[in-house]
């Protein structure tokens, strides 16, 4: 299935976006998202009451919020790692 769009002269073709492209378009929305939603690193209710954390994440499971399992699991290897190494930087 190829993937085209109007870019108001013609047609561009989707598909052959080069990879660096993407990941610059990524990059560039990521910042604007920081720099238009800030970034909190601790559950907070944002401008309607909703939990919120990070960068605009609802959380709140009122409106449908929350993690997916593997965000789940990615949280829990890192705490695993960060008391580790912190167990291991007070043993002899």
């Amino acid at each position: 299935m190829d993937f085209e769009m109007s870019d108001g002269f013609g047609w561009i073709d989707l598909v052959g976006i080069e990879r660096a492209g993407v990941e610059q378009m990524s990059d560039n929305i990521t910042r604007l998202l920081r720099g238009d939603e800030g970034e909190v690193l601790t559950a907070y209710p944002d401008h309607l009451g909703y939990l919120t954390i990070g960068v605009g994440r609802l959380i709140d499971k009122r409106k449908g919020g929350g993690i997916t399992p593997e965000e789940s699991a990615y949280l829990l290897a890192n705490d695993i790692m960060r008391k580790s190494m912190d167990l291991d930087s007070r043993l002899p």
